[in-house]
């Protein structure tokens, strides 16, 4: 089986379980993004079905015209990344990207018109590394088109993940952050390569670097797909990202509460058991977070009846500032652990 057999069956997985009569029933996948998600799936699954070489033969021999399969197969690949694109930016915008549609048509007019000449040569095979310079013009549009598509998304998905608060939400448009980086290297490495193969400016590092891009793209594939698997899919991985967060935190304000000990006193009260800390983080958090609060009050009351006589370390001055009005202890959280990292952070570069 090749690389691209075992990269589609993950979209034709997909494609099948978004075509059940269940899903389809459902309200929300019946809306544009449903749409979209499912031409983002289909047209994955076709255009790498179509780039395996025993597919590829077979059709274009059955069709009667040269490497038809390419022509098919990239613009598919086309199809696949404005659909996956455009169905995150219409849930989240509620319209479909204006300039990815511009590049998207563009594309396949581009690719339309270089499979002239690509037609009147022999079967190619589409595991060739090396080829005619029609096969490098041809493959270098896709790339050009993934890379440009790639830059424009991650400007869109870095805006998303700020607005972001679910923790599945985030992972996944984490996961399709780190698939577009992969596109974006994929793109990259192979233009390099297909111009360098044009200009006849090969190397020893021609090979490494076009295996190298098959991971990336490999990895892209993937991550694209595993970021509309449905949510109950997504809640295991969640909850890991979730526990090594609260771990980070937890580690962050006991930094703060030991800075707090040297001003104040040693914790009169018993601290979060080892158990605790790595099984029950969230309580950890509390205790830590009340800890240091309490601590706040005293140094606050302290300072007022010494009329300005204590001196403060400059790294927990911003501690001491007013906590924001709220009663909501996610919100309190924040706040506390932002003035944790800044005060660790200023302490290590004083140290």
């Amino acid at each position: 089986m090749t690389l691209n057999q075992l990269l589609a069956l993950p979209f034709w997985a997909l494609t099948f379980y978004l075509l059940r009569p269940s899903v389809l029933r459902q309200a929300e996948w019946r809306k544009p993004e449903g749409l979209l998600a499912r031409l983002f799936t289909s047209s994955a699954a076709l255009s790498l079905t179509l780039q395996a070489d025993p597919v590829a033969s077979w059709f274009d021999a059955a069709i009667g015209i040269q490497n038809l399969s390419w022509l098919l197969a990239y613009i598919l690949a086309v199809t696949a990344t404005y659909g996956g694109y455009s169905a995150w930016t219409h849930l989240r915008e509620n319209h479909l990207p204006h300039r990815a549609t511009v590049l998207a048509v563009g594309t396949i007019l581009l690719l339309v018109l270089a499979f002239v000449p690509l037609a009147a040569l022999p079967e190619i095979s589409h595991a060739a590394t090396f080829g005619t310079p029609s096969q490098v013009w041809f493959r270098v549009i896709l790339y050009l088109f993934m890379g440009l598509m790639a830059i424009d998304a991650l400007r869109v998905f870095k805006q998303f993940l700020q607005q972001e608060k679910l923790p599945t939400g985030r992972l996944r448009i984490g996961l399709l952050i780190g698939s577009l980086y992969s596109a974006l290297g994929f793109a990259l490495m192979r233009t390099l390569d297909g111009l360098a193969l044009l200009f006849n400016w090969t190397s020893p590092l021609t090979a490494p670097v076009w295996s190298l891009a098959d991971v990336l793209i490999a990895v892209c594939i993937v991550g694209f797909a595993l970021s509309f698997v449905p949510l109950r899919w997504l809640r295991i991985l969640a909850r890991f990202f979730m526990y090594v967060e609260q771990q980070r935190t937890r580690r962050d304000l006991e930094a703060l509460r030991r800075r707090l000990v040297e001003l104040t006193a040693p914790p009169p009260w018993p601290q979060p058991k080892w158990r605790e800390r790595w099984f029950e983080p969230s309580y950890a958090i509390y205790c830590v977070l009340i800890d240091i609060l309490d601590r706040r009050s005293f140094l606050l009351a302290e300072l007022q009846e010494a009329n300005g006589r204590v001196v403060v370390p400059a790294r927990l001055e911003p501690l001491l500032a007013d906590l924001p009005e709220t009663q909501d202890w996610v919100e309190l959280l924040q706040h506390v652990r932002q003035i944790a990292r800044g005060a660790v952070t200023r302490s290590r570069i004083g140290e």
